[in-house]
């Protein structure tokens, strides 16, 4: 009930600022992407100058940077739930509105906001997927925007 006019005006009893919009500073740890198939990581590692087309070696990998949350205070409750077994509140919340989606976007528009990254090698043979000695990690990175509005998870998420 409280928790959107405290994100968008903060607390200033507790210390607590605005966090609408928001700055997280820092790098996020990777995070792993599964079930890509192995021709889509593949060719994040094209090289031409190899004798055998290179493959990738792991699963490929996103970090967050330089990111701005907007209207992360426009959100309203689904549900509330108090578990009956251990000290834990639950609480669901749709997110934005068609008028004010909540956004995550860059920062500061002459850096990136997100870093790839994938581990790839060249193969020992045109048909393998084994690696010779030959290793390297691809890198790129650029800016997205995402924005949502009433999203909301499935009661199957929750247990």
């Amino acid at each position: 009930m409280y928790l959107p006019r405290i994100i968008r005006d903060g607390y200033p009893e507790w210390g607590l600022p605005s966090y609408d919009p928001a700055v997280p500073g820092g790098t996020s740890a990777p995070i792993d992407i599964p079930n890509v198939p192995d021709g889509v990581g593949d060719s994040a590692c094209a090289r031409y100058d190899l004798p055998y087309p290179p493959v990738c070696s792991t699963v490929p990998a996103l970090q967050l940077t330089n990111i701005l949350f907007t209207n992360l205070s426009v959100m309203q409750a689904v549900s509330l739930s108090f578990s009956a077994t251990e000290p834990v509140f639950t609480a669901v919340v749709s997110v934005g509105t068609t008028d004010q989606p909540f956004t995550l976007d860059t920062n500061d528009l002459s850096k990136p906001n997100y870093l790839f990254q994938i581990g790839c090698c060249e193969p020992v043979s045109l048909d393998s997927r084994d690696c010779s000695e030959e290793h390297w990690t691809a890198k790129a990175s650029g800016r997205f925007v995402a924005r949502a509005h009433t999203a909301r998870p499935s009661p199957s998420s929750f247990s």
